[in-house]
């Protein structure tokens, strides 16, 4: 009987048995997928096997605008970056500001613009590790208000017999107008001569100023109208010889063709023809 041939016993050095033990670790923790991302686990770390997918940080802290969501107001992070928490230690954290989903700045501080108005802002923080995908958070989303222009009207002393103006003036912090204006006259808005289209002015500045000739030229322009046509439309507002012993009752509507507007009425303007 032939004795047995003694096998070699394998004799592992402590850097080694480390490999083996944090692999045996890791696959005996990984989901079945390959590609599954494992949680807390630097991918560039020594006697990482390959195909290691580490998981995002994961934002412990609630991530929170402070301040008033409006044009001209500053609003900023709740919890300074140096103190959000992550799943992970180490991580660096940095703040970006989104406006209708767009970055629009970084940093703890934001203020709000005249071209936000009319959408929603969120804060987001983003942690950065290396050996790590960049993990985020977001905030809730806070509305900011649509701008509300101020619509005024005025009008020089009216004389019997002579042509006059109306000054339409559209302003307010922030307010850049564009859009068009409609006329109210006699209790309705003044139609287009056999239409029943609302007579819109085009605006393009904070100030209109509606003299007959201009008044009829707009009109011609944004409607193809014949002179006469458009003279007529713009008779009910504006007129070459005001008719003595007269009261005039006029109205305008701003209609912005913009988002961050409000649509706004003037105050109804009287004036009487001496």
């Amino acid at each position: 009987m032939s004795t047995p041939i003694p096998r070699p016993v394998a004799r592992l050095t402590a850097t080694a048995a480390l490999t083996l033990s944090l692999a045996a670790g890791l696959l005996a923790t990984a989901p079945s997928s390959a590609s599954a991302a494992l949680p807390s686990v630097d991918c560039t770390a020594a006697g990482v096997p390959a195909g290691c997918v580490a998981a995002a940080p994961v934002a412990k802290t609630k991530i929170k605008i402070v301040g008033t969501a409006k044009v001209g107001k500053t609003v900023k992070a709740k919890t300074s970056a140096k103190k959000v928490k992550w799943s992970v230690s180490g991580v660096k954290t940095t703040y970006q500001w989104l406006v209708g989903g767009v970055v629009v700045k970084t940093g703890a501080k934001y203020k709000i613009k005249a071209a936000n108005a009319g959408q929603k802002l969120q804060l987001r923080a983003v942690g950065t590790l290396a050996g790590f995908p960049q993990g985020t958070k977001t905030s809730a989303k806070k509305s900011i208000p649509k701008l509300t222009p101020k619509v005024t009207i005025s009008v020089p002393k009216v004389k019997a017999n002579k042509a006059f103006k109306i000054t339409v003036k559209i302003s307010g912090k922030g307010v850049t107008p564009k859009g068009y204006l409609e006329m109210y006259d006699k209790n309705a808005w003044v139609k287009v001569p056999g239409t029943k289209k609302k007579v819109r002015i085009p605006v393009s500045g904070s100030k209109v100023v509606l003299p007959k000739a201009l008044c009829v030229a707009l009109i011609m322009q944004q409607y193809s109208y014949t002179g006469a046509e458009a003279k007529q439309a713009c008779a009910e507002v504006t007129t070459a010889k005001a008719k003595a012993n007269t009261r005039y009752k006029i109205q305008f509507r701003y209609v912005p063709s913009i988002p961050q507007h409000k649509a706004v009425k003037s105050k109804v303007k009287k004036f009487t023809v001496k």
